[in-house]
């Protein structure tokens, strides 16, 4: 990401499975005043010992993938 990045996530991890949404604003207003957002929703099994791949999704389409790892308990 190049320039200022404004986001903010929610998460939710069952056992060793993850499900996150980042949210970033994309510049447009409603005519109410709200930002529109851009929301990605990251998905998939975390190792608890390596890396994986998880997949990240926009509006119901494979936009890309990204690796995560499992740290903590």
């Amino acid at each position: 990401m190049l320039g200022p990045y404004d986001a903010w996530t929610v998460a939710a991890f069952e056992d060793d499975y993850m499900t996150t949404f980042l949210a970033q604003p994309n510049g447009i207003v409603t005519p109410e005043g709200e930002p529109v957002l851009r929301r990605w929703e990251l998905e998939g099994p975390l190792s608890p010992t390596s890396q994986t791949t998880v997949t990240v999704t926009e509006d119901g389409r494979v936009v890309g993938s990204l690796n995560a790892v499992k740290t903590g308990a």
